[in-house]
């Protein structure tokens, strides 16, 4: 007699209730489910690697979305200056062409926003320690530089770019 276990007729592959109990033979066995036997180090390898080239398609993306964002905040900073400049040379009758500093700004400007407190863009480059009423505004030079890969001069209207 053949070496095996006893098994259902179902499960020794012929499917009919005559050959309950027969002994099949031990590759019919059934093997544990696939969750039980966890996963090979190869799989875990090919898992590694496909999460790694989808981050690195992925992440320069972001990196691209986060200097589009920080220039965006240099542009609404600009356009606050440019509101805080108006609203000084109205309630103070100045003509066009008045230099102002800073400090005569900050009262035109939101309390406690990082432009009032410092004066300066999100990379701390200051935006002018004057400023010149009807006079164009620009963002500062090294901040216009390291975000120039995603915001071209278009992207700074009404604004220009550095002299």
């Amino acid at each position: 007699m053949e070496r095996g276990v006893r098994v259902s007729g179902a499960a020794a592959g012929t499917g009919d209730a005559l050959n309950e109990g027969v002994f099949a033979p031990l590759h019919y066995r059934r093997k544990a489910p696939r969750l039980a036997r966890g996963y090979t180090l190869v799989e875990i390898l090919i898992a590694i690697t496909l999460i790694g080239i989808v981050t690195s398609f992925a992440l320069p993306g972001f990196q691209r979305a986060r200097k589009r964002t920080q220039a965006a905040a240099v542009k609404v900073d600009l356009k606050v200056l440019d509101d805080a400049l108006a609203q000084y040379a109205v309630e103070n009758n100045k003509p066009n062409g008045t230099i102002v500093d800073f400090a005569a700004l900050k009262p035109y400007i939101k309390m406690g926003s990082p432009l009032y407190a410092t004066g300066a863009d999100l990379f701390g480059n200051a935006y002018g320690p004057t400023f010149i009423i009807n006079g164009v505004l620009y963002p500062p030079p090294a901040t216009y530089q390291a975000l120039s890969d995603v915001a071209d001069a278009s992207f700074w209207m009404p604004f220009t770019t550095p002299p």
